[in-house]
């Protein structure tokens, strides 16, 4: 035999011992690999959701809705078809070309990036494989596609997979995912419209239409092209619609995000579940049907202009309550973040009390020059004033004293995202990298209830899988604030109603607290907030701009979402009695402080029992802060010596009284104390002692008194003014003594 011959046949036999092993490998690998058909879409309702009085509020087929294939336009199936695998009528579930070419770049890359699979394949991956890429997994994957071709046509596997793939935004399957971004069901899509859904689901974040649509526009012609040069549309049907973009204004506002959102958001990080699986969810919720509809029909009724959000909170976070035309976005937060991230470190540091006094002016911190709204600023105003007022530039004054990284360490148990390049002075004004979510902030707020302690928002109360309770922990209260400086912010809060930027809250019969925010600039603004508060519930309410314009600067926190805010809150009281005002805690105190010290000096001491009402501050403050010194400014009132001289050979004392004192004088003459001047009673601040004889001895004495609103008076400290000693005849000018101190 010759040595050629025995090399063909020892490489022939080489292949065949391969082509056996790897045979053996794939039956070994796929022995117990099984299609199941009920693994397929399944059509039954088996997502229940009960409200908060265990009445089922809402059913969905694990979020998948099915439609038929006939239902599905051509073109629409099409589109499918030349992107994701275009000889899909020809193979028998493997496309060996296209596994070649994908085995070849894997071997380049020295990776497993590329799969080429098919259609076939992607739904059998969908529906009964794992997502991790293995040569394991990929052989099962086969496999299984090969028993779908033999069982299934054509026509029934690309209606199962249309109705089975993701497009991002929670939503499984063409019928949901037309309704959501389209707002029609797939009968009604068109080309460009179908290209744009064929061009999602290679990555629904990178090619979103409401979040990317740039990359969406440029992925939608693609696949346009594709088409073309398959001969699936026409040269003019291809010109045409690579003309339209990606209809932001169609995209967007279209649907209402509802607590069932909310609650599949939850359950998604809850538990594993699957949109192919056949379990029997049944969620229990804290969603109350009444505000739940009363939020939606609010929502609706507004103006579409703009994008609107709600959440309605109980004391625990739980939420009974949402509505969105957005979903539960980050946003910029603005000013309603400043009395988590400013006022409440400041006052639990003591940094500053609710009554200290700041000057809100322009000020430069080191480069940086926030500016208030309007460029308006009030001078010397308190630190209550300044939060009613949102003072931007005294916000960032106290978190200047207070510390960036204080700030930042309460933020983080609150559960916002904040970054390193967040730790800046332009935190105090809410400004962060990522931002937040409505019900992040909304919940934040729940420290103001709960005597510092924050709950993070929650729609699930528990949930029933095929039967079985899960472990769901919820309800765990973390400490963050003491409970004396969440009430002193609380009450500043209610300042904000009732002089701040919420004023248009005030005319509710009942009490409550709120802060609103607003994000923009000259040009226009792209978020407004209102966040408010009883002793019952939180309510958080948003206004942003569409389609990445800008609302006109007049759509500002204290006014749109404001009231939005109010409608919703005479909702929520119109059958319930109104709440009381939340509970002073032992450790805080109100306290009346001597205002004149207080004004001049900046001193906090106690008033005076006996002080009138126009000389004494009430204040809030914390307990370990009440000062220990009272004021004895009219119990034990004092003055300055008076200052003694003489005029046209007369006494004249001047009198140093104050608006509140009045000053008694007495002289001593030979043993005898006279009573020779009341400023009370002479109105004057001036005496002129006239009756004096040659030769005599006079001591002066002054005596300061208040007289309380009975009458009754309060002497002070008697003060020795100075002794006269007149000569024996009138000399003139300087006859008294001269030593009189």
């Amino acid at each position: 035999m010759k040595k050629s011959v025995r090399i063909v046949l020892f490489i022939i036999g080489s292949i065949l011992i391969g082509l056996i092993g790897v045979l053996g490998y794939f039956i070994l690998v796929t022995s117990n690999v099984k299609l199941d058909y009920n693994k397929f879409v399944n059509l039954s309702h088996t997502i229940t959701y009960y409200d908060d009085s265990k009445e089922v509020f809402a059913e969905k087929s694990n979020g998948v809705e099915v439609v038929g294939i006939l239902e599905i336009p051509k073109h629409t199936q099409n589109a499918f078809i030349a992107i994701e695998d275009k000889r899909f009528y020809a193979h028998n579930g493997i496309d060996g070309k296209r596994l070649l070419g994908a085995l070849i770049n894997n071997v380049k890359s020295f990776s497993f990036k590329e799969g080429g699979s098919t259609i076939t394949q992607q739904l059998i991956k969908n529906t009964h494989l794992s997502g991790e890429k293995t040569i394991n997994r990929k052989l099962a994957e086969i496999k299984l596609a090969r028993q779908l071709e033999k069982k299934a046509s054509k026509e029934e596997i690309l209606e199962k997979y249309l109705n089975t793939i993701y497009f991002g935004d929670n939503c499984y399957g063409i019928a949901s995912a037309s309704k959501h971004y389209f707002n029609k069901m797939p009968s009604q899509l068109t080309l460009n419209e179908s290209a744009i859904l064929a061009g999602i689901i290679k990555s629904p974040t990178k090619y979103s239409p409401t979040k990317n649509a740039d990359n969406c526009f440029e992925r939608k012609n693609l696949v346009l092209k594709v088409m073309y040069n398959q001969g699936l549309i026409s040269e003019f049907e291809y010109n045409e619609n690579i003309k339209n973009a990606v209809d932001a204004n169609v995209l967007s506002g279209k649907r209402l995000y509802d607590a069932t959102y909310f609650s599949s958001k939850e359950i998604a990080n809850l538990i594993e579940k699957s949109p192919y699986s056949r379990n029997n969810i049944e969620v229990y919720t804290t969603i109350n049907t009444k505000h739940q509809n009363y939020l939606k029909d609010v929502i609706n009724d507004y103006s579409s202009e703009y994008e609107k959000s709600a959440i309605l909170l109980d004391k625990n976070s739980n939420v009974l309550a949402y509505a969105s035309t957005v979903g539960d976005v980050y946003r910029q937060m603005g000013s309603i973040l400043k009395p988590l991230s400013v006022y409440l470190p400041a006052i639990e540091h003591d940094v500053v009390n609710s009554f200290s006094l700041i000057n809100d002016e322009k000020t430069d911190f080191g480069g940086y020059s926030p500016s208030n709204y309007n460029d308006k600023y009030f001078g010397e105003i308190s630190v209550k004033e300044a939060l009613e007022k949102s003072s931007n530039t005294v916000a960032v004054k106290i978190l200047n004293s207070l510390g960036v990284n204080k700030s930042v360490n309460y933020l983080q148990k609150l559960n916002f995202k904040i970054s390193d390049g967040d730790r800046a002075l332009t935190l105090a004004l809410g400004a962060t990298e990522k931002g937040g979510t409505l019900s992040n902030v909304t919940s934040a707020y729940s420290v103001f209830l709960n005597n510092g302690s924050y709950n993070k928002s929650t729609s699930i109360n528990n949930v029933v899988i095929n039967g079985n309770r899960q472990n769901i922990i919820k309800g765990i209260k973390n400490k963050v604030f003491s409970d004396d400086s969440t009430y002193i912010v609380a009450d500043m809060l209610q300042g904000v109603v009732k002089n701040g930027t919420a004023k248009k809250l005030s005319s509710l019969p009942f009490t409550l607290y709120a802060k609103t925010g607003t994000v923009g600039d000259k040009d226009g603004n792209t978020d407004a907030y209102a966040l408010s508060f009883t002793n019952d519930y939180i309510l958080g309410v948003w206004v942003g701009a569409k389609d990445g314009k800008k609302l006109p600067n007049n759509i500002t926190g204290g006014g749109v979402p404001t009231l939005i805010s109010k409608t919703i809150w005479e909702n929520v009281y119109k059958d319930k009695p109104y709440p009381d005002e939340i509970t002073m805690p032992n450790s805080a105190k109100k306290i009346q402080i001597d205002k004149i010290s207080f004004d001049n000096d900046g001193e906090v001491i106690l008033a005076d029992e006996i002080a009138p009402k126009r000389f004494v501050k009430e204040v809030l403050i914390k307990k370990s802060l009440v000062p220990k010194t009272v004021s004895t400014r009219f119990s034990s009132p004092e003055i300055e010596k008076p200052n003694l001289s003489f005029d046209n050979n007369q006494i004249l004392i001047r009198l140093c009284q104050t608006q509140y004192i009045n000053i008694e004088v007495n002289k001593i003459n030979n043993g005898k104390k006279i009573a020779v001047f009341d400023s009370e009673r002479e109105k004057s601040t001036t005496f002129i002692d006239a009756d004096i004889l040659p030769d005599q001895t006079y001591d002066y004495y002054a005596i300061p008194y208040f007289v309380d609103v009975n009458r009754i008076k309060h002497y002070g400290k008697e003060i020795y003014i100075g002794t006269i000693k007149t000569p024996r005849i009138n000399l003139g000018e300087n006859w008294w003594d001269n030593d009189m101190n």
